[in-house]
């Protein structure tokens, strides 16, 4: 299985004690996952921009984005 994960960057950061993924931000779930061995960690930068093809779906945007694939 693969998934990839596209988060919008943020200049923010929130540190939060939680129990559960669900108390955790977005962005702390992905600097997490960007640490494993089965993940490949993709930026890009801003303007730049982006078509990611896959089973007849296509998606297009511009950075700044972080984008995961994650082939655990």
């Amino acid at each position: 299985m693969v998934i990839l994960i596209i988060l919008k960057k943020r200049t923010e950061r929130l540190i939060l004690v939680a129990n559960k993924l669900s108390d955790y931000t977005t962005a702390e779930l992905v600097r997490e996952l960007q640490k494993r061995e089965a993940v490949e960690k993709i930026d890009v930068q801003p303007h730049e921009e982006y078509i990611i093809t896959a089973n007849g779906h296509q998606v297009k945007g511009t950075g700044p984005s972080i984008m995961l694939t994650v082939t655990d």
